[in-house]
């Protein structure tokens, strides 16, 4: 994380969970000046891990995204599921439904789901 223990963050902090490290890498700087990336390999620790970062929204890459969905539901945080192998596609789940999917699971169209979402939520 790019901001220091109890300061502020000046940018959403979009946190990454990730199967695929090229997936991860793929995303850098598609963010760049609009939110604090951070990417982590998937495991059975990230459940922990988000409650104790507690992101502004997710990107999770994998088969698996569970408790990720339940984090996003529970704290009301967008969510982005990116499934790479089979039928590509995207989901996003804001305002605690999934709202839309796509197979376009560009880089481009992950963060504009990111960030739509973002605006979206402070809109409301």
């Amino acid at each position: 994380m790019s901001a220091t223990v109890g300061q502020p963050r000046t940018l959403p902090l979009v946190a990454v969970l990730y199967d695929v490290p090229l997936f991860a890498e793929s995303l850098d700087g598609v963010f760049d000046g609009f939110a604090d990336v951070q990417a982590f390999p998937s495991g059975p620790h990230a459940g922990g891990l988000l409650r104790w970062i507690r992101p502004d929204a997710l990107i999770v890459e994998g088969a698996d995204a569970g408790f990720a969905f339940e984090f996003a539901r529970a704290e009301g945080v967008p969510l982005v599921h990116v499934r790479l192998r089979g039928n590509p596609r995207l989901t996003v789940l804001a305002g605690g439904a999934s709202q839309a999917e796509d197979i376009d699971v560009s880089p481009s169209a992950i963060r504009n789901a990111i960030l739509g979402s973002l605006v979206a939520g402070r809109l409301a």
